[in-house]
């Protein structure tokens, strides 16, 4: 998670710039998929996401407007 911190949450800013309210998406597991499941959350979009990732799962779900699927 601290390796290329900045980087890994710059490249995640801009990449949450590229969902819009209402699509739905799949996260993959990793700390480049947490850093992006966070500014998923500031977007406060209305969301369908699928994902396996614990760590992802848990930052998405305190939203209301996410539609989490946690796959196994």
């Amino acid at each position: 998670m601290e390796i290329s911190k900045e980087a890994k949450a710059e490249l995640s800013e801009t990449a949450a710039m590229l969902v819009n309210d209402g699509d739905i998406i799949a996260i993959d597991a990793g700390s480049t998929a947490v850093h992006f499941a966070e500014a998923l959350k500031k977007r406060d979009l209305m969301l369908t996401v699928a994902t396996y990732s614990l760590t992802v799962a848990n930052i998405l779900s305190s939203s209301e407007k996410i539609n989490l699927m946690i796959c196994g």
